[in-house]
């Protein structure tokens, strides 16, 4: 058995070496121990009110193999342990066991000392290893997310802006005739529903092939979706305009924007034939 033990909180030293301090014999001072434990705990019964006072602060019952490898009885003494039994001791021996148990002691708090520099030092080591590898898996990401596909630069889409056109003309419709306080978003989706059942198709699908498309993890927004696939495009643009033809609400727009050099060489073709 090892005659010393050290613990994270205290050191301890074993009885058999403390025997061997004192110049007594190992069973002997077993039956003192155990007489002293006995004492500590009859002050206890006896003086409640004065505090409790714990045997294991100054012995702690454990075993040990003896060269048979048979188990044994034995006692880990803390320094409290040490002092208590030096205490018992009187002239030479109690001073040269108070000796030896304070080099002790002195000599298993530095190799403490020493044991915890270098757990830190592992430690910090342990530190430098998690840092590098978490830099790692993070450039690892970045490379990952830059071999993916980019998304389409958000470019003009005249398509866009007339369809927004139309669908702000028909949410001001709707609110205003209706008892209805639709959203822009609201009215998106009902026309999306509208394309939906005229042309019996499911515009999650296009959603899902956009994602996978550009390695998306997020929704995309719809009317970008729409806007990128030409069939759904000319399916959403013919139910919007049913839509509106049906309701018979007029493209708000500004004529004088919208105008251009065709539109003058169409009203001069069209006086010169009414002259």
């Amino acid at each position: 058995m090892n005659n010393i033990i050290t613990t994270p909180k205290s050191e301890t030293v074993t009885s058999i070496e403390v025997s061997n301090m004192i110049g007594k014999e190992h069973k002997q001072l077993l039956k003192d121990i155990r007489r002293y434990i006995n004492q500590l705990e009859k002050i206890n019964l006896e003086y409640p009110n004065k505090g409790k006072i714990s045997p294991v602060d100054f012995f702690i019952g454990t075993t040990y193999l003896d060269v048979k490898g048979e188990e044994r009885p034995c006692f880990n003494v803390t320094r409290k342990g040490c002092e208590f039994i030096a205490n018992k001791l009187t002239g030479q021996k109690g001073t040269e066991f108070t000796a030896r148990y304070v080099n002790k002691f002195h000599e298993l708090e530095e190799n403490n000392v020493t044991n915890s520099l270098i757990t830190a030092l592992n430690t910090i080591s342990e530190s430098m290893i998690e840092m590098k590898t978490d830099i790692n898996n993070r450039l690892s990401k970045l490379e990952e997310q830059s071999n993916k596909k980019k998304l389409p630069e958000k470019k003009y889409s005249r398509w866009k802006t007339n369809t927004f056109k139309k669908l702000n003309t028909l949410l001001s419709y709707v609110n205003e005739n209706s008892d209805e306080n639709l959203k822009l978003s609201e009215i998106i989706h009902l026309v999306i529903g509208e394309t939906e059942d005229t042309y019996s198709i499911e515009l999650n699908d296009y959603v899902d092939a956009y994602k996978s498309e550009f390695d998306l993890e997020t929704t995309p927004y719809v009317i970008d979706v729409i806007n990128h696939y030409k069939d759904i495009r000319d399916m959403f643009t013919l139910t919007l305009d049913f839509i509106m033809e049906k309701l018979h609400i007029a493209e708000d727009t500004d004529c004088n924007s919208s105008r251009n050099i065709f539109d003058e060489l169409a009203t001069k073709i069209k006086d010169g034939l009414e002259k």
